[in-house]
């Protein structure tokens, strides 16, 4: 450049670069910061964050930790993370939360909302409005939506010659202290069978918790009752077996699976997510003796588990129907129940006519009848 140019040049730049910095962060429409403070917050008042999705965080008073009169937030939309079509980062500059926040996040129908722990990303339950998913928060973090497809099948167990060995994709970790082997930092990698034989034996606990991880996704916890040396087959924490069938069935066919005076399961083709065929199980079990609300169990429990799943949600409903007493249909209604524990998750629509009491299923766990108190 000629010289008598040069200082022209220097001019333009310091006289207009305050100017292009202020305008940066208008520009970036994918990172949001907004300040609240708390006389300005409402029984429930809602912050929404454009950034390039709308992301909503509902806030109340009890958010601010005693003494701070303001909080700062700031959401950053995340891309080019493989498998999650929409991820923000949240944070709280550095304050906790005492009393959770809502963070919503725009889903499709059939997504699910993930947090992004050390290992790897992991479902969280979330409640849906519209079309976003929301979920409770306390400090900055990632969350991210996701197609179900993208989580490993939940590990299984089998016992042989006095050895506990879990199976599933990618690596499995587990915990013997009750904490979640997905967050836990006194998770253990899965590497050799657990001996059951004493004295090993003794040392167990008598829940053992475990989950996939697999290119950085993983399962739904699982949790397994220690079995006795010879005992066979692990149950279900808290519950005793009744009765078990299995078979292999093909995801292009589908297939059916019954024990006979309790349960009936069919599966039409395209509802398995995998490639392969699926090794699928009826396992009846007790049903939980307290179950919140005073419902009462009418069938044995149903334990409905896969193996050979990419995912634990099924891509089209499958149908299991219950054998109930014919004529007493009325006032009957299935739970699918959360976990081990006998929680009720939620209450699954079906009919009932001449002794069955039939629904549709979009995932694995465990269903049972109950009569309303």
């Amino acid at each position: 450049m000629p010289r008598h140019y040069l200082i022209p040049a220097l001019l333009l730049v310091f006289c207009f670069a305050p100017l292009l910095l202020l305008k940066v962060p208008a520009c970036n429409a994918y990172s949001v910061t907004r300040t609240v403070y708390r006389d300005e917050i409402s029984p429930t008042s809602r912050l929404n964050f454009s950034v390039g999705r709308e992301v909503y965080l509902d806030l109340h008073q009890g958010c601010f930790p005693r003494g701070i009169e303001k909080l700062t937030f700031t959401v950053t939309s995340l891309s080019g993370i493989p498998g999650v079509s929409f991820a923000v980062y949240l944070d709280t500059g550095g304050v906790p939360l005492p009393s959770p926040a809502r963070l919503g996040l725009p889903a499709g129908d059939k997504q699910l909302l993930l947090c992004r722990g050390e290992r790897g990303w992991y479902r969280v339950a979330a409640g849906r409005e519209g079309q976003h998913l929301f979920v409770e928060v306390s400090g900055s973090g990632v969350w991210g939506v996701a197609e179900s497809v993208y989580l490993p099948a939940p590990p299984v167990e089998r016992v042989e010659g006095g050895r506990l060995c879990l199976e599933g994709d990618g690596e499995i970790w587990y915990t013997t202290d009750g904490s979640d082997p997905r967050l836990s930092p006194s998770a253990v990698r899965f590497e050799r069978p657990i001996e059951l034989s004493a004295p090993a034996a003794s040392k167990l606990p008598p829940v053992i918790k475990a989950a996939a991880l697999k290119d950085g996704y993983w399962s739904e916890m699982a949790a397994f009752v220690t079995p006795e040396p010879g005992s066979g087959y692990p149950r279900p924490s808290g519950s005793r077996i009744l009765a078990t069938t299995a078979a292999t069935i093909s995801p292009e066919e589908g297939g059916t699976l019954e024990l006979p005076g309790v349960a009936r399961l069919a599966v039409p083709p395209g509802a398995l997510p995998a490639r392969g065929p699926v090794l699928m199980r009826l396992v009846a079990v007790e049903a939980p003796a307290n179950l919140p609300g005073g419902n009462e169990a009418v069938t044995p429990a149903v334990w409905l588990r896969c193996r050979g799943l990419c995912s634990p949600f099924f891509n089209r409903p499958v149908t299991l129907t219950f054998a109930v007493l014919a004529g007493n249909e009325a006032g009957l209604r299935i739970l699918s129940l959360d976990g081990e524990g006998g929680t009720p998750e939620e209450a699954l629509p079906g009919g009932a006519e001449g002794g069955e009491l039939r629904v549709q299923v979009t995932h694995t766990g465990r269903f049972v009848v109950v009569k309303d108190s």
